[in-house]
């Protein structure tokens, strides 16, 4: 596998995180860094692998320490669980939470109130 392939793989899954993620960063390392929680432990640990293996093939001895079949199956699992994301579906989801997170607190202020009403004898 050569340094190219490698670079191949990480400009990738960096553009797949940018497009289903809508975050950006200039290298693969630095867009799983700012993705954080949204993506899970297994994946930023596979992100992580896949831009350090673009680091040590930049390097004649080090890249004897990079194991291609791991990266290819690194590039792969990533690839798969960053197309199976759909960016309509997030948005509506965090749209539906947030209206969620409201609609309870209204109604609990209005409970607060009524019963405050009812405490005081006006109800």
């Amino acid at each position: 596998m050569t340094g190219a392939r490698i670079d191949t793989y990480a400009e990738e899954v960096r553009l797949l995180i940018e497009e289903r993620l809508r975050i950006k960063g200039k290298t693969l390392e630095r867009a799983v860094a700012r993705a954080g929680r949204l993506l899970p432990k297994w994946a930023r640990r596979e992100g992580r692998y896949v831009a350090q293996a673009t680091h040590l093939m930049g390097h004649p001895k080090l890249r004897l320490m990079v194991d291609e079949a791991k990266v290819r199956r690194a590039h792969q699992t990533l690839v798969d669980h960053l197309r199976a994301i759909d960016p309509a579906e997030r948005r509506k989801d965090r749209l539906l939470s947030i209206l969620g997170s409201v609609s309870f607190s209204l109604i609990m202020i209005a409970g607060g109130v009524l019963a405050y009403l009812v405490w005081r004898g006006y109800v």
